[in-house]
């Protein structure tokens, strides 16, 4: 009976998230990846748990959460039916233990949250460590399905916004005219994504042998696939290491060459959903903002270090303006 209003609901968290983003934007940001970490959090988690938690925590919380992700989107079937002995199941659970206990004793009725809507449709006999029970894997399969890694595809975004002022005019244009995200902003979100995949690669292990014309590849073998080696390769994409959102619309490449999430139809949803979203927020901030990158990054700290995430090397800093501020400063 949810479904129809979620959207919505996280629709308003995306928009609060980013008006704090951009009060939090002050002439100089000096740590972006921290600043884009907190603003996924926000646009997620608010709706879902409600916000009890301080953002500090529930970000360390994520933070144990993704680990966890990671680690267990790459085992096998064997691996994951001993998942509760495991270290990081353990801390994982446990924070969602804590969040969820915070959430409950928050909630109101009538509250747009998630959890306060489950909380209302639960028999009231149910005991309270009862309740955490049940509401624990299905607020962390929802969480699971709508955060971005880090806000690590903002980041991204912004870095290479930062580097070509007349791309941010372009897309600060295109706002006036048009409603909803720009399209060029869904284009440099498709782009990021290309370069910047959320899951860079992954790996599998064969239950049976599998023949690919004249090679076997053997039972309990282990399969390596990287969305961020295909998406730069040569034989699919041209300049495919050069960013260049215009190829989105111009529709360059095969949607089976663009996998940023892997494969399948949830993989597709999760991909749609993190580009609209990062889309809708660069909208907004080319709208409303001048940025670049400060003296201090270093060209070294922009490169991605290829890993579980494709985290930059090095901290990030931008010199920021509101657009709003500096034509009051003009016409004074």
């Amino acid at each position: 009976s949810l479904s129809g209003a979620l959207e919505l609901w996280f629709d308003e968290a995306l928009k609060h998230a980013t008006a704090t983003f951009l009060k939090e934007a002050t002439a100089s940001v000096t740590d972006l990846r921290s600043m884009c970490r907190m603003w996924a959090v926000r646009s997620t988690c608010h709706t879902i748990f409600g916000t009890a938690m301080p953002d500090t925590d529930m970000a360390e919380g994520i933070a144990q959460v993704q680990v966890f992700h990671r680690f267990m989107f790459n085992k096998n079937t064997g691996a994951l039916r001993d998942a509760e002995t495991l270290e990081e199941f353990q801390r994982t659970r446990a924070f969602l233990d804590e969040a969820v206990r915070v959430g409950l004793a928050a909630a109101r009725t009538g509250d747009r949250t998630i959890l306060a809507s489950l909380l209302e449709a639960m028999p009231g006999d149910i005991q309270a460590e009862e309740r955490i029970d049940h509401l624990r894997p299905v607020l962390f399969r929802i969480l699971f399905e709508r955060l971005g890694i880090d806000g690590l595809s903002l980041l991204w975004a912004l870095v290479h916004l930062g580097q070509d002022p007349d791309l941010v005019e372009e897309i600060a244009k295109e706002a006036l005219s048009e409603t909803g995200a720009s399209s060029l902003a869904t284009a440099v979100a498709s782009e990021i994504q290309r370069l910047y995949p959320e899951l860079p690669f992954f790996y599998r292990t064969t239950s049976q042998d599998l023949n690919f014309d004249t090679m076997t590849i053997p039972a309990q073998a282990t399969l390596l696939f990287s969305p961020f080696l295909l998406h730069r390769d040569g034989r699919c994409w041209e300049q495919p290491t050069r960013f260049d959102p215009r190829r989105f619309l111009n529709g360059a490449g095969h949607p089976a060459h663009f996998v940023p999430f892997g494969i399948g139809a949830n993989a597709r949803r999760q991909a749609d959903r993190v580009i609209a979203q990062s889309a809708t927020v660069l909208t907004v901030i080319c709208k409303t903002s001048l940025f670049g990158l400060a003296a201090q990054s270093r060209p070294g700290d922009l490169l991605p270090v290829f890993r579980s995430i494709l985290a930059p090397r090095g901290r990030i800093s931008l010199w920021w303006k509101s657009r709003a501020f500096e034509l009051v400063a003009q016409r004074a």
